[in-house]
């Protein structure tokens, strides 16, 4: 008999309110103290989703719900506490999920169980993207964050590698299979969402087919789903990021502005995007404001060239798919080595593409089209679905194998090669 998927529960119930103290002798509440922790909860959500975590003021969150900062106290220490608290309720609803993936088969049964896991997920993630957008900045602000991500990815990494009925012939281990599938997963949804908008039912369906093709290979009835008219436009090769005219500039100017670069990288990656401040930035060059306001606009304007410099480093790499010299794993090798070099940058995409000073969705929108037409060789499927996923994986599971330091460079450029080549590319054989 075919496994169903049981969808679990949408909601932010989960953890039962109590007062704080000193406000009232019983932290107990009622029906009443259940409705308006429920109401700050959401209303903190949909003000970090106007502004972002970092923006957001307690008085903000009060004015939402029409109540007190003395109000917000009682049930909360702080907007640490309050984005924690969402933050549980993400990761509970995720986990719930996974625990409700029964095996996942070489058969369109199989296919089907993905598919509607993914589409719960996508549901999740979207109600909780402030949350996400905002996570990397949270945990530069909130130290302990950190230790409770790694544990909820361990647990859903597990939870998942359950799932999972590996083949005896697989190139990569199961639980490299495990979190390759759950970082991919994750991160399509960011970019469904954020930038490259497309419907869940097409993004369910494409992905669904993507992942059951990685495990098993392509099956055609089974993970091979109809041609799609692409509607991204075409490139017109590889694409160019507005790179600045520095010819006016003299030796010294030039190597001024890269002093002030590099110390913007290192900022960003120490204090996150939106808490780096232009002072932080000067501060460690060493420089004055004046200095930096003669190269930049502002943070976001040195954080675009940051990012197009990374960006056009890996579009490199990334144009010579669909037939890289040297075969598609040699290819993944020099890939997850160049990815390396610029992970603190792509680490911090989500959080300044809502900023609206970088120009993160221009670079995304720039790569889209050229790696519409490497998908488009294929010749099927959904090119636009299939966009949110090959920008997760050459990005969100490479990212992730760095801050967790689980797998060797080996095992990592495996399993890309394996996703990119049969999961993406839908090829039977790798090299």
């Amino acid at each position: 008999m075919p496994h169903r998927y049981r969808p679990a529960a949408l909601g932010l119930d989960g953890i039962e309110p109590h007062r704080r103290a000193p406000f009232g002798h019983n932290p107990q509440v009622g029906e009443r103290g259940k409705a308006t922790q429920q109401a700050f909860l959401h209303a903190a959500l949909e003000t970090f989703g106007e502004t972002s975590f970092h923006a957001t003021s307690v008085e903000a969150i009060a004015d939402r719900v029409g109540t007190s900062r003395a109000a917000f106290y009682q049930y909360f220490d702080s907007k640490d506490d309050v984005f924690r608290q969402l933050a549980y309720r993400f990761g509970a609803e995720m986990s719930s999920l996974l625990q409700n993936l029964a095996a996942i088969e070489p058969n369109r049964a199989g296919r089907h169980l993905i598919r509607g896991w993914l589409t719960d997920l996508a549901g999740i993630y979207d109600k909780y993207q402030p949350i996400a957008r905002s996570w990397g900045d949270a945990v530069h602000r909130v130290p302990r964050l950190a230790d409770a991500s790694l544990a909820t990815s361990d647990r859903f990494m597990n939870e998942m590698a359950e799932a999972l009925v590996v083949p005896d012939d697989s190139p990569v281990r199961g639980v490299v299979l495990a979190d390759l599938t759950w970082s991919v997963a994750y991160g399509a949804c960011f970019y469904r969402r954020s930038h490259l908008l497309v419907s869940v039912d097409r993004f369910a369906d494409a992905l669904a087919d993507a992942i059951h093709r990685t495990i098993f290979g392509p099956m055609e009835g089974v993970n091979i789903g109809p041609t799609v008219k692409r509607t991204t436009p075409r490139s017109r090769g590889l694409p160019g990021f507005d790179q600045p005219d520095l010819s006016r500039l003299r030796p010294k100017g030039r190597r001024t502005r890269e002093r002030m670069l590099k110390a913007a990288a290192e900022t960003f990656e120490r204090l996150g995007y939106q808490q780096t401040r232009v002072a932080d930035i000067t501060g460690r060059a060493g420089l004055s404001h004046g200095a930096f306001y003669r190269y930049f606009d502002d943070k976001g304007h040195a954080f675009t060239e940051l990012a197009a410099a990374a960006a056009s480093s890996m579009a490199e790499l990334l144009i010579q798919l669909p037939a890289p010299p040297g075969g598609i794993t040699s290819w993944a090798r020099d890939y997850v080595e160049e990815f390396d070099r610029h992970q603190s940058i792509f680490s911090m995409w989500q959080s300044a593409g809502a900023d609206g000073k970088s120009r993160a969705s221009e670079i995304v929108a720039a790569l889209a089209s050229s790696w519409a037409d490497i998908l488009e060789t294929r010749g099927l499927g959904d090119v636009d679905a299939d966009l949110p996923t090959f920008f997760a994986l050459v990005e969100q599971f490479p990212s992730n194998r760095n801050t967790r330091f689980r797998f060797t460079d080996e095992e990592t450029a495996t399993a890309l090669a394996l996703f990119m080549g049969r999961g993406l590319l839908a090829r039977a054989a790798l090299d």
